[in-house]
């Protein structure tokens, strides 16, 4: 591997963390959401950059139109994930996650792993039931408290 590829992986995974952690709920004020955002689309952007040449050569090598399908989804799969953990709201993240989830099946599907597509959906779409059971049976009435609408200070620890 060249080392400007090694520097393009390295500027992705920097720019994703910066805009995922600027991403985060930070109390009342909000977070940084739109200069996360920003920092997390050149991250994928990146991503693309230093996968699209990898896509082209494994559809030339395989002869298949399976990388057509991967990266976008792969993608979409990032995104939801960054979704899941950034929202206030634990319905919405749920509902995040189950896009994860179904993303993820979708990731197996295309690599010919059907049972692994199908033992994932049926055992998180229980584990996501259970989680929203427990949230709406959790969550108070009057809103999440103080300590739960401020994240966590990762530089801190």
């Amino acid at each position: 591997m060249n080392p400007w590829m090694q520097t393009l992986i390295v500027a992705a995974a920097v720019l994703g963390g910066l805009g995922v952690s600027l991403l985060m709920p930070r109390g009342r004020t909000g977070g940084g959401g739109g200069m996360g955002a920003a920092f997390s689309v050149a991250a994928l952007a990146l991503v693309w950059v230093i996968w699209f040449p990898a896509a082209r050569g494994w559809a030339a090598q395989q002869g298949a139109g399976e990388p057509l399908a991967f990266y976008p989804i792969a993608s979409l799969a990032l995104v939801a994930a960054v979704m899941t953990i950034t929202r206030r709201n634990p319905v919405a993240s749920a509902l995040w996650f189950a896009a994860v989830v179904i993303l993820t099946a979708m990731l197996y599907l295309v690599q010919d792993a059907q049972f692994l597509a199908a033992a994932t959906v049926i055992v998180y779409a229980g584990a996501i039931i259970v989680m929203v059971r427990f949230v709406i049976m959790l969550a108070p009435p009057g809103g999440a408290a103080v300590s739960d609408r401020v994240a966590r200070e990762p530089l801190l620890a």
